[in-house]
């Protein structure tokens, strides 16, 4: 296994909260390597060791990521890909040993989140009837048949599935292999309902269960209100989730809006959740069906926008925080007065502050006062 040496010059805070590396912060001249080949970190001024991997062919993506820190050095003699599944292994089973922790998960939650479960571009979620894997680097790649091995470990009896996404592999000149068929559709269970998404449909990792609490948030917040809410709109509703929890607080109808041909599903989970006739299903660009709301005068009182992420890199962040500061623009004009609104952000180069900042600026455009009443955060499966 080898062992490269990292620059003096990089920070302790450097290494724990930021464990991608680039060629001008490892010593010496880097030997020739194979894509996401396992190897040893040296930090000589720390006296630390860590292990990661490094992919000397990617184009846009950092080549080399730390994955965990190491309490003894392993020997050059060692194999590397024998230590990799050893290590990650490991790492996979102490992530769902945490997981298990939180109540409420047993039948859905993420088992791993990435580098926050010191997998770095690994992604798991775990569902009724099945897990669902994403890989989107190098070394996780080489990994596959074994990851796959370990879960199959933990959930015999659910289906092992990749769902890897061509637009994330691409950064590291990953091959996109051909997406195995499946013959069932995913079963989701949160916060008491069960919803069915076919597997015509399915979306990057399936469901999202980062908003899981948020969603349990909202309908609480609902509940505490004394007055009642006629109309919701659930924006880029996808499954449907946020809709329905606002329609078993009490919502008389929600609106659920989608561009994908989602009507079949969103209908049937609204059904299944005993609110048939209270719920409908607009397939629609979002834009432009607020647009409409506007022409013919249809207004909310209380609105949930959960659009998927603006943009995929942080040089194009302008662009996304201008996106989110025209969508919320054009959601001001269909509120009405003392309305209830939701807004949620999955692009990760934005902050809070800067999501709040396209609201109240919107806002102010509009003519409308805004007051912040809850602050929301990813789920605990999910933490950083």
């Amino acid at each position: 296994m080898r062992t490269l040496t990292l620059q003096a010059e990089i920070t302790p805070s450097r290494l724990r909260y930021n464990r991608d590396l680039y060629p001008r912060e490892i010593k010496g001249s880097l030997p020739t390597m194979l894509a996401g080949e396992w190897c040893q970190f040296s930090d000589e001024t720390r006296k630390k060791i860590y292990l990661g991997y490094y992919n000397p062919h990617t184009e846009s993506a950092p080549p080399g990521r730390i994955v965990c820190e190491l309490a003894k050095p392993f020997s050059s003699d060692q194999l590397e890909i024998d230590v990799a599944k050893r290590e990650v292994k490991r790492l996979m089973e102490k992530a769902w040993e945490r997981k298990k922790n939180f109540k409420n998960y047993e039948e859905g939650f993420r088992l791993s989140h990435g580098a926050s479960d010191e997998l770095h571009g690994l992604v798991v979620d775990v569902y009724q009837n099945m897990v669902l894997i994403q890989i989107n680097t190098a070394g996780m790649d080489r990994l596959r048949e074994e990851i796959r091995t370990t879960l199959r470990g933990f959930f015999p009896e659910k289906i092992i599935h990749f769902l890897d996404q061509e637009s994330y592999r691409k950064a590291e000149l990953l091959p996109f292999y051909e997406k195995d068929q499946l013959d069932r559709d995913l079963e989701v269970s949160e916060n008491g309902f069960h919803c069915v998404i076919p597997a015509s449909v399915l979306q990057k990792v399936g469901f999202y269960y980062d908003h899981r609490e948020n969603r349990e948030k909202m309908e609480k917040k609902i509940l505490t209100c004394k007055r009642s809410f006629k109309k919701g709109a659930d924006l880029f509703c996808y499954a449907g989730g946020w809709g329905l929890h606002l329609l078993r607080a009490g919502v008389e109808n929600v609106t659920f809006v989608d561009q994908g041909n989602l009507e079949a599903m969103v209908s049937e989970n609204i059904k299944r959740s005993g609110f048939e006739g209270r719920g409908k299903f607009q397939r629609a660009d979002v834009f432009q069906y607020l647009d409409d709301c506007k022409v013919r005068g249809e207004t909310f009182d209380i609105l949930v926008s959960d659009p998927p992420a603006f943009k995929k890199n942080e040089k194009n962040k302008d662009a996304a925080l201008a996106g989110y500061e025209k969508l919320h623009g054009k959601i001001f004009r269909v509120l009405e007065k003392e309305a209830l609104l939701s807004i949620c952000s999955c692009t990760h180069n934005i902050s809070l502050e800067e999501l709040d900042r396209t609201v109240t600026q919107a806002a102010l455009k509009e003519g409308r006062r805004v007051y912040m009443l809850d602050v929301g955060i990813q789920g605990m499966d999910h933490s950083f």
